[in-house]
């Protein structure tokens, strides 16, 4: 009886951090939008990461030329790319 507690137990412990990364991870959403939806010029990048990754984003330049102050908006873990579109257009 003793080891079969003991065996439980050791399968719950070794589980717990597939369950825990099981649970956390991000949902893989199906991207629709994109700027030129408000009517924003852009490009498609890739952006590579340390640990050989690519981080997709949208590069929109400035509308006039000359100098033009930068903007990184990261759209969060439960979010997608053109749900922070729409909050940039409106800055």
């Amino acid at each position: 009886m003793a080891t079969t507690v003991l065996l439980i137990i050791a399968a719950m412990v070794a589980a717990f951090p597939l369950l825990v990364r099981i649970g956390f991870r991000a949902p893989r959403i199906i991207e629709r939008g994109s700027p030129e939806q408000y009517g924003l010029a852009y490009r498609e990048v890739s952006i590579p990461t340390e640990n050989d990754k690519h981080l997709f984003a949208w590069f929109v330049p400035p509308p006039a030329t000359g100098s033009a102050p930068a903007v990184a908006v990261l759209h969060g873990w439960w979010q997608r790319r053109n749900d922070a579109a729409a909050g940039a257009t409106a800055a």
